[in-house]
């Protein structure tokens, strides 16, 4: 159920108020495309673990798809609270911004 509700976090409510702007050019590593990938990487763990544990796949397959599906939710986590920083290269592919600057040097002080 855990993973379920991470899952719907991903996909749904990391994405609200992202708009679709059609006149700058999006990269395909786009936050929201970076979200539902992750979203859907847990759903399909999830899917694994019933079906690993039936045809035995490999030792510990529980475990191994738990921690996938809570490094994909990291990771989604992390870019949505912008850890990884939002300047140059990174925050054009992956937040469609150009900030030459870096904008969390405000909260430095």
């Amino acid at each position: 159920m855990l993973f379920l509700v991470f899952s719907l976090l991903s996909i749904n409510v990391f994405t609200i108020g992202h708009k679709h702007e059609t006149n700058t050019p999006q990269s395909v590593v786009n936050e929201n495309n970076i979200y539902r990938f992750c979203g859907y990487s847990i759903l399909v763990f999830i899917i694994m673990v019933p079906v690993s544990a039936k045809f035995k796949l490999f030792p510990y397959s529980t475990l191994t798809f738990e921690a996938l599906s809570l490094l994909v939710f990291g990771i989604a986590w992390l870019i949505k609270g912008r850890a990884l920083g939002d300047k140059g290269n990174w925050g054009q592919k992956v937040y469609g911004e150009d900030n030459k600057v870096n904008t969390e040097s405000s909260f430095n002080k």
